[in-house]
């Protein structure tokens, strides 16, 4: 499903289970839907590649300027999120915590850059069983990735992670489509006159509905 087709008002967290191995704490994202709930499942926009790790399987993906509404889109997954561990806070943890500790402690999906001259990029985690399409429809290996190729993920939004001093979601790819082997970037996501909105520590609140809904 296209991102632009998800409803994240129906997203719920679940209650947390402990990880042993990466001693943290995990709590799964559902999607409501009429037959039960599903995964939080979906195609994002076209992407440029910047690095891959093999052995850590994750990969660093720029947002590009020509899909301002899939960059809004991460946010409102972030804000959404942050929104129902607020609103669950009490069943999930024991107590009810603030919306402002929440907010230091969450790390937030988007990596803003240091100047205008850049994108905002993301890290997403390489699902074991990813599949790797070229752009003749072959599947092919990861080292076949390269920097600077366009590409486009089906992603998954797996879960959040908590850890003692922070906690984040954990997206997982499950495919990747190289549109393009070398992505041309002519214009950048911010202007120059939305500086004070980049440098903002407030932008989960632009995007979120009032956190005391």
């Amino acid at each position: 499903m296209i991102y632009s087709e998800i409803n994240l008002s129906n997203s719920i967290i679940q209650d947390l289970i402990f990880n042993n191995s990466e001693r943290c704490f995990e709590s799964k994202v559902k999607l409501i839907k009429d037959d039960g709930l599903t995964n939080l499942v979906f195609q994002s926009s076209k992407l440029r590649l910047l690095g891959i790790d093999p052995e850590k399987k994750i990969i660093e993906v720029e947002f590009l300027d020509e899909y301002p509404k899939f960059y809004k889109f991460i946010l409102n997954v972030d804000g959404t999120i942050l929104r129902n561990i607020f609103n669950n806070s009490k069943d999930l943890f024991g107590e009810k915590s603030s919306y402002e500790t929440l907010q230091n402690l969450f790390q937030r999906s988007i990596i803003l850059p240091k100047n205008l001259k850049y994108n905002p990029t993301m890290i997403l985690n390489i699902s074991k069983n990813c599949k790797i399409i070229d752009r003749s429809g072959e599947v092919v290996d990861i080292s076949d990735l390269k920097e600077n190729n366009e590409i486009v993920c089906n992603i998954k939004v797996k879960q959040v992670k908590f850890r003692e001093s922070e906690f984040r979601i954990d997206y997982r790819i499950n495919c990747i489509k190289i549109e393009n082997y070398v992505c041309c970037v002519t214009e950048y996501l911010f202007s120059d006159e939305e500086e004070d909105y980049l440098n903002s520590s407030k932008e989960m609140d632009i995007i979120s509905t009032d956190k005391n809904q």
